[in-house]
């Protein structure tokens, strides 16, 4: 069910991936091209669900944490049958548009 709920915000076009990272150590590239990460609680048929994830800068970001949340609860309920009752966002971080420097 994680990996359902990471390829569902992965679906939203503003959304995209934050690195892992093992004892505050960044792993791998931090591109933003990654995959969401998720985790899951599951108690009978209902299910929590916490996310990760980074939003291309100038996206709105609450617009683009709801669309998450949004489909993470239709993508989950059609694939596993169960009910989400809640989801939370984490937005690790802001992704700049492609082809902008930073400005120092």
């Amino acid at each position: 069910m994680e990996k359902i709920a990471a390829q569902a915000v992965d679906e939203i076009g503003e959304a995209s991936g934050v690195p892992r990272r093992l004892l505050g150590v960044r792993l791998g590239h931090d591109d933003g091209q990654g995959r969401a990460q998720a985790a899951a609680e599951i108690d009978g048929d209902i299910a929590i669900v916490s996310v990760r994830m980074s939003v291309t800068y100038p996206n709105p970001i609450r617009r683009t944490a709801d669309a998450a949340r949004s489909r993470v609860i239709v993508r989950v309920g059609e694939l596993t049958g169960l009910q989400v009752k809640q989801v939370d966002v984490d937005i690790a971080r802001l992704i700049p548009p492609t082809g902008h420097q930073r400005v120092r």
